[in-house]
């Protein structure tokens, strides 16, 4: 976390995430400046990280489903990295169970 903070700034880390009165982004209405993440579970590394993000709805079908986010675009690169460490953690973990209950 410290070491993205150094590179973004504080200020970037801190912005906030322009929202419908729901709480979430509309796919058609993000602001420029925003990227839009379609990776599942990345709300839970940027809620680990302190990246703000918010809900994006990609369709107004029912049931209403979120399973993208929204964040700002300096901060992609380092969510997509921590990502990627915390996709390798959930399968050593993963590793590791099975291998416990074969042994």
């Amino acid at each position: 976390m410290e070491y993205g903070r150094q590179i973004l700034g504080r200020q970037s880390l801190n912005d906030d995430i322009p929202r419908n009165e729901y709480g979430n982004v509309e796919k058609a209405m993000i602001n420029p400046g925003l990227e839009h993440i379609k990776e599942a579970r990345m709300s839970l590394v940027a809620k680990k990280l302190g990246i703000p993000y918010a809900p994006c709805l990609v369709g107004f079908k029912a049931p209403l489903r979120t399973t993208s986010i929204v964040v700002h675009h300096q901060n992609v690169n380092l969510l997509r990295e921590a990502y990627v460490e915390f996709e390798s953690h959930n399968v050593e973990k993963e590793y590791q169970k099975k291998q416990k209950l074969i042994f």
